[in-house]
C-alpha cells in the first residue's frame, strides 16, 4: 500500500469546474496522476432543451414549470449502485483487478439496458462518480447518455477502482483453479481479510472507497440530491457491507451482476431506508 493523494478528475460538459483531493492510502494503477486543488462549483445558466438560454423575465416558460414541478415529485436521496458491463477480460474469464480493459459487446448492450432501466424508473441524477477504469466510466457515460444526461459532470475517483489481484490478474480462473486449488481461489475471491499475493483483500479495498464515500458522496446524498455510483464487483461489495451492515461471513456470500442497477433511498442521516436490486 502506498500513501498519496486520491487521484479525482472531474470531467463533463466544462460547465462545472469542481475538482476534489484529499490524503488516503490506497495502491495506484499505472494512469496519468492529477492532484487537483478542492474549487468553487460556478453555477450554470438555465438551458432549454435546445441549448439555449432562457431569458428570465416575467413568467418562467409553462414548459420548464411543468419540469420543475414534475421534479418535485420524483424521488429525492437516491444512490444508485451499479458494477460496470462486461468487460473483455470478463467475457475471457480472467482476473482483471486494476487492468485497464474495455467493454465486450455485451457489456455495451448490458449499460444501455440499465440505462434503460433507470429512465423506466424516473431517476434523475444531480451527482455522478466512477473509477478511473475505462470499463466503469464507459458504463456510465452510456447510462446517462440513455438517461438524456450526457453533459452532467462526473468525478473518476482510483478510490473507487476494483480490488488489486496482483498476481492473478491475466490468469484465466480455470487455469488459476488447476494451478492453486480451488479452495484457495475461492478464499482469495470472496473472503474478508485473505489478499492474493501482491494484491488487495476486501477489507484493504473497503479502507479506501468507504473514505471516498463517507467524504464525498454522503455530503450529497444529505442534500437532498440522486447519486449514481458505477464502479466494480469488488469495489461495491466493500461499500455494500457497510451500508447494508454485512458481517464478513455474509459479505463473502454477496455478489453483483454486471450492470444490474442497485437503488437506495438515504436517510438525512446517512442510513438506508429502502433497497432495491433491480437484477432481483
Amino acid at each position: 500500500m502506498t500513501s498519496g493523494p486520491e487521484i479525482a478528475t472531474l470531467v463533463g460538459s466544462g460547465a462545472l469546474e469542481t475538482v476534489v483531493s484529499e490524503p488516503l492510502t490506497f495502491n495506484e494503477p499505472n494512469s496519468r496522476k492529477v492532484a487537483p486543488k478542492r474549487g468553487d462549483v460556478r453555477s450554470r445558466p438555465l438551458r432549454d432543451p435546445s441549448g439555449g438560454s432562457y431569458a428570465m423575465r416575467g413568467r418562467l416558460p409553462r414548459d420548464m414549470l411543468k419540469r420543475a414541478s414534475d421534479r418535485s415529485r420524483k424521488p429525492q436521496n437516491v444512490l444508485v449502485l451499479v458494477r460496470h458491463g462486461q468487460s473483455e477480460w470478463n467475457r475471457l474469464n480472467m482476473f482483471t483487478g486494476w487492468k485497464d480493459v474495455g467493454l465486450s459487446e455485451e457489456g455495451v448492450t448490458e449499460a444501455h439496458r440499465a440505462g434503460a432501466l433507470l429512465k423506466e424508473e424516473g431517476l434523475h441524477f444531480d451527482s455522478a462518480f466512477t473509477s478511473t477504469l475505462r470499463r466503469a466510466h464507459n458504463t456510465l457515460d452510456i447510462i446517462l447518455d440513455e438517461l438524456g444526461q450526457g453533459k452532467l459532470s462526473t468525478i473518476k475517483a482510483a478510490a473507487l477502482n476494483e480490488r488489486d489481484d496482483g498476481q492473478l490478474v491475466g490468469i484465466n480462473k480455470e487455469e488459476a483453479r488447476k494451478r492453486f486449488g480451488d479452495e484457495q481461489v475461492q478464499i482469495w475471491q470472496r473472503s474478508y481479510d485473505i489478499a492474493p499475493p501482491g494484491g488487495e483483500s476486501l477489507k484493504d479495498t473497503a479502507a479506501r472507497v468507504c473514505p471516498f464515500f463517507e467524504r464525498w458522496v454522503v455530503p450529497e446524498l444529505r442534500e437532498g440530491k440522486n447519486v449514481i455510483l458505477v464502479a466494480h464487483g469488488n469495489s461495491l461489495r466493500s461499500l455494500i457491507m457497510e451500508l447494508d451492515k454485512l458481517t464478513p461471513e455474509e459479505v463473502k456470500e454477496y455478489s453483483i451482476a454486471t450492470a444490474s442497477p442497485v437503488i437506495y433511498r438515504v436517510n438525512a442521516d446517512g442510513t438506508v431506508a429502502e433497497k432495491r436490486d433491480l437484477a432481483a
